[in-house]
């Protein structure tokens, strides 16, 4: 037989099975679509001047593999079902004749043509609603200015060779099961029926691996505080979707086996038909409903956090400054000239300065012993963050009237010290007059990543010794801080600063000047930033959802054709059949939900450690929009099952009509 027959019969197959053809077209097109507006979320957003950038871009990075094995798994499950339907056909082509290296060219065309239209169909519905999403997010945030409609050349080579690698991975896999498989075997595939649900040693060891792992990730979670970034966020993801699949394919199934033990319950006339069934299906469908578990749950996560982020704006500024200007000087006489500065020009205004702190700040890390009380240059001793303050300034803080000798000091947020203890810095012992946990200065900077601690000395000359001693140098730099207030609106605020500021050139030891107004600008840039990141994403995993849940209905239709045929047999109603299908499908879809709402419950604790990074810390705010995202995407994915049942009973009837 030559080789254009064979081309010619490889067509002849993908136009008699048109349905299936179409089907398989369309959910990879959208596939190849999801995958590209990734590519194009990831390079089309200027992140230039946001403030975590670069782990933002590695985040998208490691989602775009994610979204790869994703896709990847569905294709797999897609592709098993079809494989499976054709297994008969294949078998009359070996048995007429027809060899096996001919079959696998046919299959090979057969999968060129659908791949080709797939990627070029999927590749212009992503340029063509590019612009469209674009323009959508444009109007709905503040962010125009980052936006880019350019389609990048980078974007449709990856998306066409990530989708090349796919469909060889699938096709070697293809070749690999029909030359495992004798010709009467393949002949016969039909007639085998249902593989078996039963669970041997290896499933039950895996379904309590799987459990043991859930349990252990949900543990760590919520013990471990260290865990607070978005590079732990993703390994919990990916070990949840693990577990879940272990969970779904033997877990559960090995639950619903030992409801076989309670004779009374399993075999009820209204729950026998659903119970007895539902291990399988479980099994059969543990790769997509894992899938859909896994995006549920990213969507759930994703959206809340950055609608707190957005929402959390303001609240995120008034955390970062305790005043509405910040100033940092090496020359502490530059400071206080500054301070006369600010205060005549804010009367030119028509403002006045309500409030202002002026401090000096001495800080390092060091090696401290908490259980000797001492620091150190013990290289085995933990390094702390140590901050050094004046008497005067803690009392200025702190309306507080202490009085310390130059053997005295106050330690604040100092692990293992109390008041009276004897506190050794480097060979000079001092008393401890009083330990507290905490003061405004580290309220105000509560969502700092690093935990400082504070000791406050007697005068700035002992605050230079000690300095010098943590320092080891003999000349130590001192910090000179000047926090300021005014009254006036935001606007008025903002002309005040940029008056101060155009100053700024004029002083010679100025490190640091930033203002809420600048600061205000800035983060609510970088959280509409954020939210048109993941608000797209969103969409993507939802829209992928949606056609993964229709996919599964179609194929639940063709494959419970025989099982709904034998139930009417043995005298069942179409009611009743209708319910048992119901329930069996009501029960498959309820589990990833489940799930899901159980990892992002059981990850709360991580996420309000991420978003301390971006001194977001009201987690009444975190909590409530967990909630209201998780009930929003709830109702949402309930929608999206009753349209999908629908078009399972339509193509029910339309199969039993035939």
């Amino acid at each position: 037989m030559g080789l254009s027959r064979t081309i010619f019969m490889a067509w002849e197959n993908l136009k008699q099975r048109k349905i299936h053809s179409f089907a398989n077209i369309f959910i990879n097109a959208i596939s190849v679509l999801i995958f590209y507006w990734f590519l194009t979320i990831r390079s089309n957003i200027n992140m230039e001047g946001i403030e975590g950038a670069s782990t933002i871009d590695k985040t998208l990075k490691l989602g775009v593999l994610l979204l790869f094995i994703i896709i990847l798994v569905f294709k797999i499950y897609v592709n098993n079902g079809v494989l499976k339907g054709r297994y008969k056909e294949i078998g009359l082509y070996d048995a007429w004749g027809f060899t096996k290296p001919r079959i696998y060219f046919m299959l090979a065309i057969e999968r060129l043509i659908t791949g080709i239209l797939s990627l070029v169909i999927g590749l212009l519905l992503g340029i063509i609603s590019q612009g469209l999403l674009n323009q959508i997010f444009i109007r709905l945030l503040p962010f125009a200015n980052r936006i880019s409609n350019k389609v990048e050349p980078n974007n449709l080579l990856i998306t066409t060779l990530s989708f090349l690698i796919l469909d060889i991975f699938i096709y070697l896999k293809n070749v690999v099961s029909i030359h495992s498989l004798p010709t009467i075997t393949l002949l016969h595939a039909e007639e085998m029926g249902e593989q078996s649900s039963s669970l041997n040693w290896k499933d039950k060891l895996q379904g309590l691996l799987g459990f043991a792992l859930l349990v252990g990730i949900y543990y760590m979670v919520q013990h471990t505080k260290s865990l607070g970034s978005l590079e732990w966020l993703l390994f919990s993801l990916v070990a949840l979707f693990i577990a879940s699949y272990l969970i779904l394919y033997n877990f559960i199934t090995l639950l619903i086996h030992g409801l076989k033990r309670s004779k009374t319950l399993y075999y009820q006339e209204s729950l026998f038909p659903v119970i007895a069934k539902l291990g399988h299906s479980i099994r059969q469908n543990a790769k997509i409903l894992t899938i859909i578990c896994f995006l549920l749950t990213g969507i759930i996560i994703g959206f809340s956090t950055t609608i707190s982020l957005y929402q959390g704006a303001e609240r995120q500024v008034e955390d970062a400054y305790l005043m509405d200007s910040l100033l940092v000087f090496h020359d502490k006489a530059e400071r206080d000239e500054v301070k006369d500065l600010a205060q005549s020009l804010a009367i030119s205004q028509g403002l006045e300065v309500t409030d202002s702190l002026a401090y000096t700040l001495f800080f390092d890390s060091v090696a401290y012993n908490s259980n000797s009380k001492s620091f150190t240059s013990d290289e085995k001793a933990n390094n702390i963050f140590i901050n050094l303050l004046t008497n005067d300034d803690f009392n200025n803080f702190e309306k507080e009237s202490y009085h310390l000798q130059n053997n005295e000091l106050l330690a604040i947020n100092l692990p293992g010290v109390q008041k009276g203890d004897t506190l050794n810095l480097f060979g000079q012992e001092f008393v401890v007059k009083d330990s507290l946990d905490s003061f405004s200065l580290i309220e105000h900077n509560k969502a700092g990543v690093i935990e400082d601690s504070y000791l406050v000395i007697s005068n700035p000359e002992n605050l230079i010794a000690i300095a010098e001693l943590i320092s080891g140098e003999e000349a130590v730099e001192l910090l000179n801080y000047l926090e300021l207030s005014t009254t006036g609106s935001q606007d008025q605020k903002a002309v005040f600063n940029q008056s101060l500021k155009a100053q700024s050139d004029d002083w010679e030891s100025l490190s640091y000047y930033s203002h809420k107004a600048d600061v205000r600008v800035e983060v609510f840039s970088s959280n509409s930033a954020y939210l048109l990141i993941v608000g797209s994403i969103s969409i993507i995993l939802m829209t992928y959802i949606i056609f993964t849940m229709i996919y599964r209905q179609v194929k639940s239709a063709r494959d419970n054709q025989k099982n709904i045929q034998i139930q009417r047999k043995l005298g069942m109603s179409k009611g009743g059949t209708r319910r048992f299908v119901l329930a069996e499908n009501s029960i498959l879809y309820i589990l990833p939900l489940l799930l899901a709402l159980l990892h992002v419950a059981a990850l709360f604790n991580l996420v309000c450690n991420i978003l301390v990074f971006f001194t977001l810390t009201d987690t009444d705010l975190i909590k409530s929009n967990l909630i209201l995202t998780a009930l929003i995407v709830a109702l949402m994915y309930f929608a999206i099952y009753l349209i999908t049942y629908l078009v399972y009973q339509k193509d029910s009837s339309r199969r039993a009509s035939n």
